[in-house]
């Protein structure tokens, strides 16, 4: 039997409770501390402890606008705090303690840097999943956004204008504007930090069955990750428990487009353990 890490135990007891009380930033930090355990947690803690210190002790009682530009000339200006442009498919992106520490990040993890520090401060900004680019509203003032990857304040419209092109306003379906739920947001965060993974050279491929393995906690019915995880572990020479993921997948993915496929690969890798024993 697998050893779970003690990250992975306190993910899997972070994420058992409603989205309601799901707490972001714990469940991301226990994401990073799997795959980064020498940055320690403690020290983004501590970062958000001096994030409130330094804001205006009245920061809630500012006009909405007024809140986001104060936390950009903090986060983005004095902390330094930006988009990784250059390296923007560095798993390093994804794992929160190294956001914090490196002061870089992807939007989505940038995003939720913000969200902590306003949220410290009396102020609720919400995630909004657009595709490609995760951006931040604010919960009061439903026309006002910030992109935490440049830093930009936006209306809807540039918003939009940013993320599809000048005519998306007249596109765009009006459900991708709704805020992104507890549990959807760790996914994307998982499936960003996977596809790092994958696209690492050479390809971290045990950290990107990790990342899956996770996927599966949060979504336990999600077929294309139980797919991904038996074909990872035959790639890393876990056959037995590959073909274990791989036959619970065909028994339940048989309207799948690459069920002919991955059954074959089943067939096969089940007779060659059955000729081996």
């Amino acid at each position: 039997m697998r050893v779970r890490s003690p990250s992975r135990l306190l993910f899997t007891e972070a994420i058992a409770v409603p989205d309601s009380t799901l707490d972001l930033v714990r469940v991301a930090l226990l994401v990073a501390g799997e795959d980064d355990p020498d940055t320690a947690a403690s020290e983004a803690y501590r970062q958000f402890d001096r994030f409130k210190a330094d804001l205006p002790d009245d920061f809630a009682g500012r006009e909405p606008r007024v809140q986001l530009e104060i936390l950009v000339a903090y986060l983005h200006g004095a902390q330094g705090f930006h988009g990784n442009h250059d390296n923007y498919y560095d798993p390093r992106n994804s794992l929160f303690t190294q956001v914090v520490a490196r002061r870089t990040g992807i939007p989505l993890t940038l995003a939720l840097l913000y969200m902590e520090a306003a949220r410290r401060c009396g102020v609720t900004l919400l995630p909004i999943g657009l595709p490609g680019h995760l951006m931040i509203r604010h919960s009061i003032d439903q026309d006002l956004y910030l992109d935490p990857f440049s830093g930009d304040l936006l209306d809807t419209a540039g918003c939009l204008q940013r993320v599809f092109g000048l005519s998306a306003e007249m596109h765009v379906p009006t459900e991708l504007l709704e805020p992104l739920q507890p549990r959807p947001f760790l996914l994307r965060l998982l499936t960003n930090l996977k596809g790092a993974y994958l696209r690492s050279d050479p390809p971290q491929l045990d950290r990107a069955l990790a990342a899956a393995e996770r996927i599966l906690l949060l979504y336990p019915d999600t077929l294309s990750e139980l797919r991904d995880c038996g074909l990872l572990r035959l790639q890393l020479g876990q056959r037995t428990a590959a073909l274990t993921d791989l036959d619970r997948y065909c028994a339940r993915a048989q309207h799948a487009d690459d069920f002919a496929t991955v059954l074959q690969q089943t067939q096969s890798l089940y007779l060659e353990l059955s000729l081996q024993n």
